[in-house]
């Protein structure tokens, strides 16, 4: 038996009022090119595991619906359900999203079909708040760019709900991955050219306040979350046998103001800068410190200059005390 074409994946927990519109735009797709749909559910508790059971009974040839028995986490829900991928090529829906052109997979089939080189390709995508009704798009329009792995050192260049990619290199992940949009992005990038059309828009990405992207709430949650990327970023440099290394270093810095901006706002400096010393304790005080002090040396125009001494004083009794 040939393997399917295209595969399309889908994770989804407790978003019964959303699921439908994603699996409906899945199935509108034109071209019958998606010959494997999988739908994995990470243990919901409302009526989202009924309405993956009605698709099924619609659609038993086509749609592969994965039953947690626990809680697995967005990230591990997503790889396991990418490893069960048999296509040619794999489409990603997140079950609060969906697309809006018919001919997304046709046209990126096309486009991979007829560029062996790339691994990825992705269109624009439209980020739509529920909360406040507003729309934007992902990227700035400027037509088809070709996106490098340093890209993804800041966060998500490229949405993969609007994206198509091919499954052989997903074999190739390495240990240090565990289901990470960006991260996969980047490693694909990495192993062939990564092309986005910034002038198409092939899906909607809904941001709520219960989604996945606005799960860490607290400003302490946010400045672990940034320093991780930082980590992440170092982690996947040395994976790439520090090719990037001029590129991580431009991109570390810019994390790094966001910290301290954020520590700023909450006045949690030892926080930010033990994990910030685990980094790299023999160069600290050479880099990140002098960096970390410049900048609370020049900060915004709304801090005094007596408020910015005693931010000074904190930074630098914190890291006495601590080391």
């Amino acid at each position: 038996m040939s393997k399917p074409l295209v595969s399309v994946v889908t994770i989804t927990y407790n978003q019964q009022h959303l699921l439908k519109n994603a699996i409906e735009s899945v199935l509108s797709q034109q071209g019958n090119l998606i010959k494997e749909y999988i739908i994995a559910d990470d243990f919901s508790t409302d009526g989202t595991i009924k309405i993956i059971e009605e698709y099924y009974h619609k659609n038993p040839k086509l749609i592969k619906p994965v039953f947690r028995n626990n809680n697995l986490g967005a990230l591990a829900n997503f790889y396991d359900a990418l490893l069960k991928c048999e296509g040619k090529y794999i489409a990603f829906l997140a079950g609060d999203d969906y697309w809006i052109d018919p001919l997304k997979i046709k046209k990126q089939v096309s486009f991979l079909e007829m560029n062996p080189d790339c691994t990825i390709y992705g269109t624009n995508v439209v980020k739509k708040y529920l909360i406040t009704n507003k729309d934007c798009l992902t990227n700035q329009v400027s037509g088809i760019i070709e996106l490098k792995p340093p890209d993804f050192f800041l966060g998500g260049a490229l949405n993969l709900i609007g994206a198509l990619i091919r499954r052989e290199q997903v074999d190739q992940l390495p240990d240090i991955y565990y289901g990470e949009d960006t991260q996969l992005s980047m490693f694909l990038a990495h192993k062939g050219k990564c092309i986005i059309d910034t002038n198409s828009v092939s899906a909607v990405y809904r941001i709520s306040e219960n989604g996945l992207a606005h799960r860490l709430k607290s400003n302490k949650e946010k400045i672990n979350d940034l320093i991780c990327k930082m980590k992440k970023n170092i982690e996947w440099n040395e994976y790439f046998n520090n090719e990037y290394s001029a590129e991580l270093e431009t991109a570390n810095t810019k994390i790094i103001k966001k910290i301290i901006m954020r520590a700023l706002k909450s006045l949690d400096f030892r926080t930010a800068l033990i994990f910030l010393y685990s980094l790299n304790p023999n160069s600290f005080e050479s880099s990140y410190l002098k960096r970390l002090v410049n900048i609370f040396r020049y900060p915004l125009n709304f801090f005094d200059q007596k408020l910015t001494r005693k931010y000074i004083e904190r930074l630098k009794l914190a890291v006495e005390e601590k080391y």
